[in-house]
């Protein structure tokens, strides 16, 4: 099968342009082969319904059996193009004989990967972790891929669409090795962590030959090689041509970032190294909220509430207007092209265990950082580009004097989109840290502490003036 990749830049053509996916279908119905057109959103199906108005569209807010079973019975009757959600591709287990009717092309890069929770209170408790969970092999050292028993019999399983996910034999499915063991015979079983767990999280990794049987495939998304669905292709060593690179945006961006250089000397860590400033849910709810606050407090001294923003769900929505709030999944939208400021603040760090299971496969070295800068890039960073560029920046008719504002908080991000702009400044803002951080409040002393320095005073006369702690520590009793 020959795959073919558009990497060019958002804004470059990828769709409308002579080399993009619409003149690509069309020439693919120039020799009467059938086309299925996989899209992030059905939203986006019209540029390709006005192309092709014979083409099938089938639509749903939530993917189905119904749906599912749309898709299969449109390639049996042969509908000529037929135009799905990447849910519905994903979902779809389409047999061999009917793939090598189609050609396949995907607009914008799924992810391959997914982290499912399944909490055993959200289905009244009824989950047997060892009576749904076969273990089939180790993987790794970290890794168990296990079969997942047949559910679907069940009305309440059935219903549950994370339940659905799990059986759908377009993945391999794995859990962590923390909750096996080796019994006497020597074989592989849940241990009783996991017997007595009320949420369970699998991984979940689509199969190698999800793609076998098309006639073509083309996916037309910008700086692909950054992507998941990339590092996937590599670790399944599928072989694929880019044909069209990507460039450097030359449009004039501003970035806003903090003073990371005195940011820094407030996280040096133990062994005297400064890791890069890295922005988390923990933080930005916990610890760090002071600099949240502080970020916000300048951006509105920037720009009021004149911005595109992208944040967490559970943060304040009135800290912006609610209509300029982005989706995390708004690649191809063009509904904010009027928009000049831009703040990028989500969190988006995968569960450790998703992140270690990612770093397994994202990168084709032994070298850890290397693999975890990968995973930060394509989940993060990634989302962070296409959001970006929903803004101004996609609009063709650019005055000299026009730029975009960028506010910024993880310099892994700054450290990403910087280099995808041939044409930026960059502007610091100060974070003001408490007189409080970094210092460990002290604990309590213990009762048997307290009465042990007691007995110390009474002994050594000459230290009778020093407090509990100094006197315990004098004698080296803590």
């Amino acid at each position: 099968m020959n795959i073919t990749i558009d990497a060019r830049e958002c804004g470059a053509g990828k769709t409308h342009g002579p080399k993009g996916t619409l003149a690509r279908i069309t020439n693919i119905r120039m020799v009467d082969e059938k086309v299925i057109i996989s899209l992030p959103s059905i939203d986006l199906a019209k540029d390709y319904q006005k192309q092709f108005p014979e083409a099938r569209v089938i639509n749903s807010s939530e993917i189905t059996g119904k749906v599912v079973e749309s898709v299969i019975n449109s390639m049996i009757l042969g509908v000529e193009v037929i135009i799905i959600t990447h849910q519905a591709l994903l979902m779809a287990e389409i047999p061999t004989a009917l793939k090598m009717e189609y050609n396949l092309v995907i607009d914008e890069a799924f992810d391959p990967w997914k982290c499912v929770e399944i909490n055993r209170e959200d289905t009244d408790n009824l989950i047997q972790w060892d009576k749904f969970i076969d273990i089939i092999e180790m993987t790794d050292g970290s890794y168990m891929k296990v079969r997942l028993g047949n559910l679907s019999t069940n009305e309440i399983y059935a219903s549950h669409h994370k339940i659905r996910s799990l059986q759908s034999s377009n993945y391999d499915t794995y859990i962590h090795v923390d909750f096996v063991e080796v019994d006497s015979h020597n074989n592989l079983k849940l241990n009783q962590k996991a017997l007595d767990t009320v949420k369970m999280a699998f991984f979940q990794e689509l199969r190698h030959d999800f793609f076998s049987g098309f006639q073509s495939l083309h996916v037309a998304a910008a700086y692909f090689t950054d992507t998941l669905l990339s590092h996937w292709m590599n670790y399944a060593k599928m072989k694929f041509n880019v044909v069209e690179k990507p460039e450097k945006h030359d449009k004039s961006v501003v970035f806003h970032i903090p003073d990371y250089e005195q940011i820094h000397k407030y996280h040096t860590r133990s062994d005297g190294k400064t890791p890069k400033f890295e922005w988390s849910k923990n933080k930005r709810t916990g610890s760090m909220k002071f600099f949240l606050d502080q970020y916000h407090e300048y951006l509105f001294q920037q720009v009021g509430t004149d911005y595109l923003f992208l944040r967490n769900l559970d943060c304040d929505e009135s800290l912006g207007l609610d209509e300029y709030r982005l989706k995390h999944n708004s690649a191809g939208s063009n509904d904010y092209a009027h928009m000049r400021n831009v703040s990028l603040e989500s969190t988006l760090n995968p569960s450790k265990w998703f992140y270690s299971f990612l770093n397994t496969r994202c990168s084709n070295s032994d070298d850890v950082l290397l693999a975890g800068h990968s995973v930060y890039v394509a989940i993060t960073g990634y989302t962070y580009y296409q959001s970006l560029m929903r803004s101004y920046l996609r609009v063709d008719d650019w005055d000299s004097n026009d730029r975009v504002n960028i506010f910024l908080i993880d310099e892994r991000a700054w450290l990403y989109l910087s280099g995808l702009f041939s044409n930026f400044e960059v502007v610091e803002y100060s974070i003001t840290y408490p007189d409080t951080w970094g210092k460990k409040k002290k604990t309590a002393l213990t009762g048997p502490q307290r009465r042990q320095a007691t007995y110390l005073r009474k002994k050594y006369p000459e230290d009778k003036e020093l407090d509990a702690r100094a006197i315990l520590i004098k004698y080296k009793k803590m």
